[in-house]
């Protein structure tokens, strides 16, 4: 969960300072979805229901995850096999 929370604030950041009018509610903003997200973690890991957590997790790093293996495939194409 740190990692993920890390690496949203990060993409983010580096997004929003491309923007100056985003720059201060868009980094405050990105620090409480890090709060928000990180606190619904605690609080499902703590429950009863502790494989909710990890689906969780598992669903929020999808987004971000996908893009960084999607820009690293190769591309295959006539004449590239």
């Amino acid at each position: 969960m740190h990692a993920a929370c890390t690496a949203m604030v990060g993409m983010g950041i580096c997004y929003v300072r491309k923007r100056r009018k985003l720059f201060y509610c868009g980094t405050f903003s990105l620090l409480i979805a890090a709060v928000i997200f990180h606190g619904i973690f605690n609080v499902l890991v703590q429950s009863a229901y502790r494989y909710l957590a990890f689906g969780w997790s598992a669903i929020m790093l999808l987004p971000q995850v996908v893009p960084i293996i999607h820009k690293k495939a190769p591309a295959i194409g006539p004449g590239k096999i």
